[in-house]
């Protein structure tokens, strides 16, 4: 999904402040969090968690009490964004679908959410390549690490279709992904195919399966037990 210069009858052109409401995660000392849960303790996203999917294991686990306000509790049809990370992960994406009660997230994260847009419009729009680029464009880089700001985020631009549009084009990506795991999947299958039908070929040739027909037409071959003898 890009942002075209010229965009279709019915769509509009929003900056991410606009139309989303942005929040940045949770504050807390590294000595603050654990690996394991424990009494008064809620699990906390961090980046490392935001792969092509939310990951659930390998939490951090802090004091609830960190937890200053109702925002910075992970809602479903949240995007997920990675604020601070090497140039290449900074700005990364994805989208909290079966959220467990009571995950929060750390403070190199922010969650968008908007009640104007369908979410998983604004979870593909995040990770289109063009707005990626924009995205990019607001971090601020260090030798090895990059930071966007809340401010900077506001400011990036959004092709806005009409709600039930904004419908259709996630069922077509929904469908089109679909499509391309099942190629994947085949894919990965061929590998092992191949090596079940070499196997198979083998056993054929150690039958003399696969010379039956050519010695059936020449009955006066010498057989090799003659030569062994």
């Amino acid at each position: 999904m890009s942002a075209p210069d010229a965009l279709p009858e019915g769509w509009a052109t929003a900056t991410l402040g606009e139309v989303a409401v942005l929040q940045r995660g949770v504050t807390f000392p590294a000595s603050a969090s654990r690996g394991e849960p424990g009494e008064g303790t809620v699990p906390c996203l961090r980046t490392a968690n935001v792969q092509k999917q939310l990951q659930w294991d390998d939490l951090l686990h802090i004091p609830a009490g960190y937890v200053s306000s109702e925002r910075r509790w992970l809602r479903e049809g949240d995007t997920v964004i990675s604020m601070a990370n090497s140039n290449e992960r900074v700005g990364k994406v994805a989208l909290a679908k079966g959220v467990p009660p009571g995950v929060t997230f750390g403070a190199f994260l922010s969650v968008i959410r908007s009640s104007l847009l369908d979410p998983e419009y604004l979870f593909h729009l995040l990770s289109s390549p063009a707005i990626q680029l924009a995205i990019h464009g607001t971090a601020s880089r260090t030798v090895n690490i990059a930071n966007l700001s809340i401010k900077g985020l506001r400011s990036v631009p959004l092709p806005i279709a009409p709600l039930q549009e904004q419908r259709r084009i996630v069922a077509r990506l929904e469908a089109l992904q679909a499509r391309s795991a099942a190629a994947r999947r085949a894919l990965d299958a061929i590998p092992d195919l191949q090596e079940r039908y070499r196997q198979s070929v083998l056993r054929a040739a150690c039958r003399g399966d696969l010379s039956r027909a050519w010695r059936a037409s020449r009955p006066a071959v010498e057989p090799a037990g003659v030569r062994c003898a």
